[in-house]
């Protein structure tokens, strides 16, 4: 699967289908640069870090009495969250397994800054004819986080477990090139903007490995 990146410059990469110390914050673009292939298979799975460690607590300000909440409840933006990152994975699964060379479907489902970070590190993947065999799944989602800036737009994180003992990466002539000692069930934490005035409601802004206590056992 692929996992949308916000910068160039400070991504941690392959963390699911690469081991590269799975719970270091401390990773830089450039070093992953120098481990062939790993920048080809970080590709997949490149996570953003996070600056900032959010609230323990959901939080949910009301919205002024001027607009409509995007969600009428926490349950309710964890199960669009929950159905919006099924899509995502849904549809990097199509395009890592045809060897990456039409990122496009992936554009509506993330954000603009996303999109664009993600679409140079499946070029490299492209380039170098790797392509993915099975998929992967998540499950225990959480309510991390719901704020609503009362004008129709607003963020959601959630905590999620990614499973990925099913996903292979492949080299063109179809050999199995995944490392033996890959981590297959990772916690993450996501990150998606809300805008109730667009269709999907909620867009992939960040998908970044939880550092704290692992949560996915």
């Amino acid at each position: 699967m692929v996992f949308s990146v916000a910068s160039a410059d400070r991504v941690l990469l392959p963390v699911t289908l690469w081991k590269v110390g799975a719970h270091s914050a401390s990773v830089e673009y450039g070093f992953c640069m120098r481990t062939a292939p790993a920048l080809l298979i970080s590709a997949l799975v490149a996570l953003t870090l996070v600056a900032c460690v959010p609230d323990d607590e959901p939080v949910r300000p009301e919205p002024s009495p001027s607009s409509s909440p995007i969600f009428e409840s926490d349950e309710e933006a964890l199960a669009a969250a929950e159905e919006a990152y099924g899509a995502y994975l849904e549809v990097s699964n199509v395009v890592t397994s045809s060897g990456a060379h039409d990122a496009s479907p992936l554009e509506s489902l993330t954000t603009a800054d996303m999109f664009e970070t993600l679409s140079e590190s499946l070029r490299n993947y492209s380039d170098n004819q790797l392509h993915s065999g099975g998929i992967s799944t998540f499950d225990t989602s959480t309510l991390q986080q719901y704020v609503d800036n009362g004008d129709g737009t607003g963020t959601v994180i959630v905590y999620t477990c990614l499973d990925v003992s099913a996903l292979r990466i492949l080299d063109v002539a179809g050999n199995d090139i995944t490392p033996a000692d890959r981590d297959d069930r990772l916690p993450l934490e996501l990150t998606f903007m809300a805008d109730a005035r667009n269709n999907p409601t909620l867009l992939l802004e960040g998908s970044a490995l939880w550092d704290g206590t692992d949560f996915c056992g």
